[in-house]
C-alpha cells in the first residue's frame, strides 16, 4: 500500500459513506418493515471519489439527503436517483409508519446536514473504534498525520483539515 492524501480522503468518506447508508437504511426499515427490499444504496463516486478539500468543505454543508441523491440521473435510473424515490416516498407517507419516534428521527437525520453527522459518526463509540481499528486508515493516518500536523482519526478531525485548509 502507498500512500496518498487523495487515497486517504476517498477511503475515509467511503466508511463514512457505508455508515450513512446502513443508518438510513436501519431507520427505513424499522418505519417501513414491508418496505425492506427496497434499501438505500451506496452513495454516488461522485461524492465518495472526490478527494478536493474545497468539494470536500461545500459538502459538509449538504444535507444528509442531498448526499444520499448526489449524482442522480432520471434517465439512467441509477442508483441515487432510486435513493431519491424512497426518500420522497418515506416523506409523503408518515402515516404507513409503524413506528412514529423511528420516523422522526430518519426525517431529523435527512435534514441533518453532513457537518452534523460526521460528528455524529466520530462521537458515536462502535463507529469510532471500527474507523480507529480500520488498517488502512491506521496505515494512511500515520503519514497523514506528518504530513498535516492531524489525524483524520481524531474526534472531528476530517472536519478539521477541511476548515484548517480552507
Amino acid at each position: 500500500m502507498i500512500y496518498r492524501k487523495d487515497a486517504y480522503y476517498k477511503h475515509f468518506k467511503s466508511v463514512f459513506a457505508k455508515y450513512l447508508k446502513d443508518k438510513a437504511n436501519k431507520f427505513k426499515n424499522i418505519c417501513f418493515p414491508h418496505f425492506s427490499k427496497n434499501n438505500f444504496s451506496a452513495l454516488s463516486y461522485k461524492y465518495t471519489g472526490n478527494p478536493k478539500e474545497a468539494d470536500n468543505l461545500k459538502f459538509l454543508l449538504f444535507k444528509i439527503k442531498e448526499i444520499l441523491t448526489y449524482g442522480k440521473d432520471e434517465k439512467i435510473k441509477n442508483r441515487q436517483y432510486n435513493n431519491e424515490l424512497l426518500i420522497r416516498y418515506i416523506e409523503k407517507n408518515e402515516a404507513l409508519t409503524k413506528h412514529k419516534e423511528a420516523y422522526k428521527d430518519l426525517i431529523d437525520f435527512f435534514n441533518n446536514s453532513v457537518e452534523e453527522e460526521l460528528i455524529i459518526f466520530y462521537n458515536n463509540k462502535i463507529e469510532y473504534e471500527n474507523l480507529k481499528n480500520d488498517v488502512k486508515c491506521k496505515y494512511f493516518d500515520k503519514y497523514f498525520i506528518s504530513e498535516t500536523g492531524i489525524s483524520l482519526l481524531e474526534r472531528n478531525g476530517f472536519i478539521r483539515i477541511l476548515r484548517m485548509k480552507n
